[in-house]
């Protein structure tokens, strides 16, 4: 499951990660580089639509779907006390057209979801950006149970990984800042959890590809 699902224009400071990972943002469409943000409340998804409103006031709302389209498979929204989606860990996934103002081009950003999993050894998906030609980047969980990134610039790719074990049954905030001359920093609950260089990849992600949230995984 997810939850709190936010893309921003920049890399985060981790001071600013570990403010507000576990509240919801304040005034979301006065959030310096936020781009997209799913909070996934009751009033945010329209099942009947199959629609997630995108609450940083940048109108880019997510399409509820599977590879066969609508039906029982996509995401299902549970109601309070759990307001998030489920994705059976196959096909569903939330969808987010592309855009020329959410290419991230050479610029730094950062990705922050909240994750519930209900099992192990799996690579979970949780934000995928990637075009057919493999350009763009993906944050989800290996099958080491880790929190994992992968960045395509230029050349074949590199991943970057996490220390810590990421648990099925419990939520889990989880995070990546990309300086794209720098280094890409993992957070998991607000604490750093690792870093590694990305500056190889330092080219512009000419991906015309949208997002993707979930799709394989929990």
């Amino acid at each position: 499951m997810l939850d709190e699902i936010r893309v921003w224009s920049k890399a985060r400071t981790a001071n600013e990660i570990a403010a507000d990972f576990d509240n919801p943002l304040p005034d979301p469409t006065n959030q310096s580089g936020l781009e997209l943000y799913y909070g996934i409340g009751r009033d945010d998804v329209d099942e009947h639509a199959g629609t997630v409103e995108d609450l940083s006031g940048n109108n880019r709302d997510g399409v509820l779907t599977t590879s066969t389209g609508f039906g029982d498979g996509q995401p299902r929204f549970l109601e309070p006390p759990q307001q998030t989606l489920s994705f059976d860990g196959t096909t569903d996934a939330v969808t987010i057209a592309d855009d020329d103002s959410i290419r991230i081009g050479a610029d730094d950003f950062s990705m922050e979801a909240w994750i519930y999993r209900d099992g192990f050894g799996g690579d979970d998906v949780i934000l995928d950006k990637r075009d057919s030609d493999g350009l763009g980047f993906l944050m989800g969980i290996d099958s080491t149970d880790k929190l994992s990134f992968f960045i395509n610039g230029n050349t074949t790719g590199l991943t970057v990984t996490g220390n810590t074990f990421i648990p099925s049954n419990t939520w889990t905030h989880v995070a990546v800042t990309a300086d794209r001359d720098g280094n890409a920093t993992l957070y998991v609950n607000g604490v750093a959890d690792g870093s590694g260089s990305i500056a190889a990849e330092d080219g512009d992600l000419l991906d015309q590809s949208g997002f993707v949230i979930g799709n394989q995984g929990d």
